[in-house]
């Protein structure tokens, strides 16, 4: 029997959004509780057969790795909490030098700094993609279920053994962009409406 791995996109935290200079969505609060609220169902629905959590940026396992995400994002660390008191381990997840590396090309990127940066920052996502997928492929025994937390990284290089499932009531990137694309097209449509009122 092969290993499964569900893959659960991390729906952002307001402290993120607001971190990354992209302001917060009027119905956040709605769609997050939503968001996670379905994602604890399906998850309980496993529980006691989760016995590896992967967290994208977590470089630590243990009670250390699931510190680091107390801050950053409240949900996800109480849904990972409730998994490790029912026996699944935080694994490490992501050597912290290619993180640091992805955000420093992240941030040269977001400044608009023209140039081989985004390249860069690709090839980055690339190698941490790469190591996530070897990390998961050495610890995820035989018959083993894992859950892993993620944003931008894909799975695309995982084992062909490992059975991936997919778990979301709707992609948070997909929201994201929907809710910034609106803005801009209100923004838009007020500047033509001040333009023919002069």
């Amino acid at each position: 029997m092969s290993r499964t791995l569900i893959v659960v996109p991390k729906m952002f935290s307001k402290g993120e959004l607001e971190d990354a200079g992209l302001g917060v969505p009027d119905d956040f609060n709605d769609r997050s509780k939503e968001f996670w609220s379905y994602v604890e169902e399906r998850l309980k629905g496993l529980s006691g057969r989760i016995v590896k959590v992967y967290i994208e940026s977590t470089h630590e396992g243990g009670a250390e790795g699931l510190n680091t995400i107390r801050v950053a994002n409240a949900e996800l660390h109480r849904i990972v909490s409730w998994l490790v008191d029912r026996g699944a381990e935080v694994t490490a997840t992501e050597d912290r030098f290619l993180v640091l590396e992805t955000e420093s090309w992240s941030d040269l990127a977001r400044q608009g700094v023209a140039g081989a940066e985004i390249e860069m920052l690709e090839r980055s996502l690339k190698d941490r993609e790469a190591f996530v997928a070897k990390r998961i492929d050495e610890t995820l025994s035989e018959r083993e279920m894992g859950v892993l937390f993620t944003s931008a990284l894909q799975t695309s290089s995982l084992p062909s053994d490992i059975r991936v499932i997919r778990m979301m009531p709707f992609d948070p990137i997909d929201y994201l962009k929907t809710w910034m694309i609106t803005v801009r097209l209100q923004d838009k449509q007020g500047k033509d409406s001040s333009a023919q009122a002069i």
